[in-house]
């Protein structure tokens, strides 16, 4: 077979532009490789006191909602909301 693709520098968008110059026999498939994304889930005290560290995620992975230690007078806590409105159980 011949040589791999060299990248000959990148787009606007930060991808890689590659330049085909090896001894093909036929075609060639460039297959597409992808890494999952990633995120952190941010915990809003919501009128209460106390900090809590951010859960990093992976996109495809189930990630769990950490256990509540924000605390607010008079109140109790009764689980988790998303920005959709969407409730979760604590912990």
């Amino acid at each position: 077979m011949g040589e791999s693709p060299e990248a000959a520098g990148s787009t606007a968008n930060n991808t890689a532009t590659y330049i085909f110059n090896g001894d093909y026999a036929g075609d060639v498939t460039a297959t597409a490789n992808y890494n999952a994304n990633t995120y952190k889930i941010k915990y809003d005290s919501n009128g209460g006191t106390g900090t809590m560290a951010e859960t990093d995620c992976t996109y495809d992975t189930i990630s769990n909602l950490r256990k509540n230690t924000f605390t607010r007078s008079g109140y109790s806590f009764t689980g988790w909301k998303d920005d959709a409105d969407t409730s979760y159980a604590d912990e």
